[in-house]
């Protein structure tokens, strides 16, 4: 039997512009130089099947014009090389799949994955390959899992991961998932939809390889099965500053060990500064060091005299970033912070809102006190 050959990518976020509430800057030429960097790999390789495991396009409501084209341009270049697998995530517009299914006209190698049915495909070399699907949830399933099925989102999701592990398998099993591992740091950024996280005794311990996306770091989250997230193309924001980027070649045997490499997609390096005071003397010390530096740079401070912020900003071209130290938050250790909103009576703090804000707040704060005394009785 043949060795399966995979690229695996995924998180391209393709017509994503980084800190728009500072310093706009649109990534498109960084992502493309990225893809570029994985086509010529894969041909190097001669690849049997790409894999990618969700959110190409940043923007799910309207990914503009220049988004589509890349995606489309970018398959189609891929789907030249080899079959090509595409699996929905949280930030996929779902129009994607219309376009995935006008694509698919073109050519019988590229399968868009919405649905968690299992789906059989045919690799470059005739390898068989059963794909084991589980994209992000779509607002139809929320709805079935709590109407139709009277049960949480979380066990509707289960129940979908026991049906496939049920799936029996062809020469080769691959599992794909958009969603994070239980006990794996999410990725936070301005998310769409709610976080799903998942444990890992959940997943088809009879795949070959389990490939996933959403995190934006490269991960091997375990060998037995080889599980993978390769991370995003490019370092999105300065919370990714260590962040490994690229893709994965992945080499399945049967009777084997599989073999993985990263493919580096060699983004732009980001670095935060620290200064406690922005003066003149600090103004010199980034702007020679921004001479230098190839990537983005955020300044944070903690105090600003001569009002510097501005002028770095809009005078020194890879400062996208300028903000002042949130003293309490980065010193504090998290465990305080989450004992402090512990001791916050919320019942307390709405009254206050309703008491400042609102006209004849004292109708509304005389009603929840009605209520809160009630629920009382019943408990005891």
């Amino acid at each position: 039997m043949k060795d399966l050959r995979l690229l695996h990518t995924s998180d391209w976020h393709l017509g994503i512009t980084s800190w728009n509430g500072t310093k706009p800057v649109d990534r498109r030429n960084e992502l493309k130089k990225a893809l570029d960097r994985i086509i010529e790999e894969a041909e190097k390789k001669d690849v049997d099947l790409f894999l990618i495991t969700g959110d190409l396009i940043h923007n799910r409501s309207n990914p503009g014009f220049l988004a589509i084209h890349d995606v489309t341009e970018y398959l189609k270049k891929m789907v030249k090389i080899a079959p090509v697998v595409v699996l929905l995530g949280n930030h996929d517009w779902r129009g994607l799949k219309a376009l995935g299914n006008l694509i698919s006209s073109l050519s019988s190698d590229l399968v868009f994955l919405s649905s968690y049915e299992p789906v059989d495909v045919v690799a470059k070399r005739g390898q068989k390959v059963r794909l084991l699907p589980f994209p992000y949830p779509e607002e139809s399933d929320y709805l079935e899992a709590k109407v139709l099925k009277g049960k949480s989102l979380d066990s509707y999701l289960e129940t979908r991961l026991a049906k496939l592990r049920e799936v029996g398998k062809e020469e080769f099993a691959v599992f794909l998932g958009h969603f994070t591992i239980e006990g794996l740091e999410p990725y936070t950024s301005n998310e769409l939809g709610r976080e799903i996280t998942i444990k890992r005794t959940l997943l088809p311990s009879f795949s070959d390889y389990i490939a996933l996306g959403h995190l934006h770091s490269f991960r091997i989250v375990q060998e037995q099965p080889l599980t993978i997230y390769p991370g995003s193309l490019i370092r999105l924001d300065f919370g990714e500053e260590k962040d490994e980027k690229g893709a994965v070649f992945v080499t399945v045997r049967k009777g084997g060990e599989p073999i993985c490499n990263r493919i580096d997609t060699q983004p732009l390096p980001l670095k935060t500064l620290f200064f406690k005071t922005l003066d003149t003397l600090a103004r010199k010390e980034i702007r020679e060091f921004c001479e230098d530096f190839p990537g983005y740079v955020r300044i944070v401070y903690e105090e600003d005299p001569l009002k510097l912020a501005h002028e770095l900003l809009s005078t020194v071209e890879n400062v996208v970033k300028v903000e002042k130290k949130a003293e309490r938050i980065l010193q504090t250790d998290t465990s305080e912070i989450r004992e402090e909103i512990s001791k916050l009576d919320y019942f307390e703090l709405f009254k206050e809102y309703v008491k400042n804000e609102h006209k004849g707040g004292e109708d509304i704060i005389r009603i929840l006190d009605d209520l809160l005394e009630e629920v009382k009785k019943d408990e005891t």
